[in-house]
């Protein structure tokens, strides 16, 4: 988009090429059934099957994908520095395009609301992009090719497969049940992720929950994390459970599970089910527990793009399982059990169980890889200091074995920075700038969306903290993030805002306040609205300010298409430098925030500076006339 916007003012006209290059993106995925191969022993993916696919270096599948989407991007983007160039009031087309994004986020959500299918995605945008590509080209013949393109792209995108593909907020969900055995398999994005049947032929349930009931503690209050499709509801009651909570974060596999489980686990009267985030859950809930089972809650996708902490990343913390220890009855049991894959994840786990609760009680092999993990809550057991690296509120992950970005990041990244270096270069030598000045207020637009962005890593990523990690509180989240900046860009259009120095003064205060409050604390208040409020006012009121100096800079602006396209730029930049939360943390991570706001507003006296001196001579050369 940075690039896209920044070539506004070429003659030729690249949304010719959208579409195009889109149905080529489309059947590659569809057809080519490309594999990557992650081998990183510090790193632990949970991958597809091999079998049947080309298998390629991640990385250059990833950047290869980078490459057709950025074009996309790139040429859509152009029309909306065009239009930046042709507006005499940049700040007001700013606000408009900002009304869009609101509305297109909100139908996005809708979709993911009702399980929409791709066909659905691609139709919507087809449309809208059919719209706005008639008001831009010169021949109406050429309506006839988009229209033909469009049509290809919805039906390649149709499922073609022969299985049943069901779209959930988090998965493509693709459901197989084989008729001999009668066991439905769930895979999720391709990966192998459950399976249900009849307790008589699910062996691995049985011998976990034989194991649990012969532990000597009631099976009277179970918390069930990760409850899926129903399986281990199902043997918990079998062996005796008088009730279960049972928490998934997934609507749609419970759906599956409510619908199809041969046993009708979650119709039993003995258990409650619940649509949340299992750390959320443990921190709202007031019950407690004789069993809470952590139950393959491997998540198999980030939480969001920002942090790249995944879904589970909360529940396997350190504060997480303290949590989980308080919400036990005395002599109550922690059971978490997995293919964890590397003996050092087994170690790690061991480790967090022994930090939170004292001691570790129990490791039971069923498998290579695959553990049953028990820690009891055993009164007078004291926590323990962390004396090794263990995954925390601030760094929550879990399957990283050091404090390190790993090799397949840093090779992405590293191509990705290449070709936008590149490409920036060739764009650069396109247009003509004309002073240095423009290349000052370009750097100071670079630098206020490289902030930005980590800002809104960290605000994005610590929400989840608070209020669950589900995908619609990141839809509050970023529709939060759209309303402040229209808010923003609002007051800037229709008043003239207080200097900008106090603005950095605001800003600089507030991120302050984000280092040294921890955003764990606002879940110590009892009262709901309270929290709610509070814990608002500290994540979006740095937001505030930092689009207010946007807008105020913007507002002024004679080469809107380029600064717009700089900020955007620089906006990339700071999602390459996000990576380091995997080794400095989310607090830390308002440090380089801190920084990069300091850069802008040096770079801001500097302009400031050079503007009075151009002022002084030019009044200077009128007196000496």
């Amino acid at each position: 988009m940075g690039l896209g916007v920044m070539l506004g003012g070429l003659k030729r006209n690249l949304i010719h090429f959208v579409l195009p290059i889109l149905f080529i993106l489309i059947l590659g995925a569809k057809f080519l059934y490309l594999g990557i191969d992650p081998s990183d022993p510090g790193i632990i993916f949970f991958k597809d099957i091999n079998k049947g696919k080309i298998i390629l270096n991640s990385s250059f599948i990833i950047s290869l994908v980078f490459i057709l989407v950025a074009l996309i991007f790139t040429c859509i983007s152009q029309s909306l520095g065009r239009l930046l160039n042709l507006s005499q009031k940049p700040l007001a087309a700013y606000v408009a395009d900002l009304i869009g994004a609101i509305l297109g986020v909100i139908v996005f959500r809708l979709g993911i609301f009702y399980a929409a299918e791709p066909a659905i995605w691609f139709l919507q945008f087809c449309l809208f992009f059919l719209i706005f590509y008639y008001t831009q080209i010169k021949s109406k013949v050429r309506i006839f090719q988009i229209l033909i393109a469009a049509l290809l792209i919805l039906v390649v995108v149709r499922n073609i497969e022969g299985f049943e593909n069901i779209w959930s907020p988090y998965y493509k969900i693709t459901v197989i049940t084989d008729n001999k055995t009668k066991t439905t398999d769930v895979y999720a994005n391709g990966i192998g992720h459950q399976s249900f049947s009849r307790l008589i032929n699910a062996k691995a349930y049985n011998s976990i929950y034989s194991q649990l009931s012969r532990l000597n503690h009631p099976l009277n209050n179970l918390l069930i994390i990760g409850a899926g499709t129903g399986q281990d509801v199902s043997a918990a009651l079998a062996f005796g459970a008088k009730h279960i909570d049972a928490v998934e974060i997934d609507p749609q596999i419970l759906k599956i599970g409510k619908e199809r489980h041969p046993e009708k686990p979650y119709q039993d009267h003995r258990v409650s089910t619940y649509i949340d985030d299992g750390r959320h859950f443990l921190e709202v809930t007031d019950k407690k527990y004789d069993f809470i089972i952590l139950a393959l809650t491997d998540s198999l996708v980030a939480n969001s793009r920002f942090g790249q902490a995944r879904l589970e990343g909360y529940l396997f913390t350190v504060e997480s399982f303290k949590k989980i220890r308080e919400k036990l009855n005395d002599g109550g049991y922690m059971v978490a059990y997995n293919d964890y894959r590397q003996d050092w994840l087994i170690k790690r786990l061991i480790d967090m169980m022994t930090v939170s609760f004292g001691k570790f009680y129990q490791e039971r092999v069923i498998g290579n890889y695959s553990r049953i993990l028990l820690a009891k809550n055993e009164p007078g057991m004291n926590t323990l200091v962390i004396q090794k690296l263990l995954p925390t509120d601030d760094w929550p992950f879990l399957y990283i074995k050091e404090k390190n970005i790993p090799r397949v990041y840093l090779d992405s990244l590293g191509i990705i920075l290449l070709i936008t270096l590149l490409s920036l270069w060739l764009i650069l030598k396109k247009v003509k700038i004309i002073s240095d000045r423009v290349y000052g207020r370009l750097f100071l637009f670079f630098f206020l969306g490289a902030a930005f962005a980590l800002l809104e890593t960290k605000s994005i990523g610590q929400l989840a903290l608070i209020f669950g990690s589900t995908w619609y509180v990141n839809a509050v989240a970023f529709i939060g993030i759209l309303l402040v900046t229209l808010f923003a860009a609002l007051l800037n259009l229709k008043f003239n805002l207080i200097n900008t120095r106090i603005l950095f003064i605001g800003l600089f205060l507030s991120i302050a306040a984000q280092y040294f409050i921890h955003p764990i604390s606002f879940m110590m208040i009892n009262e709901d609205f309270s929290k709610f409020i509070l814990a608002l006012i500290y994540f979006f009121l740095p937001v505030g300010f930092a689009n207010c100096l946007f807008a105020k800079f913007f507002k002024e602006s004679k080469t809107a298409s380029l600064e717009f396209g700089s900020n955007l730029l620089g906006l990339v930049f700071g999602s390459m430098v996000e990576y380091t939360v995997m080794i400095i943390g989310f607090i830390n991570l308002t440090l380089i925030i801190g920084l990069f706001y300091l850069i802008a507003f040096i770079a801001m006296l500097l302009l400031s500076r050079e503007k009075i001196s151009s002022i002084s001579s030019s009044g200077s050369n009128i007196l000496h006339r």
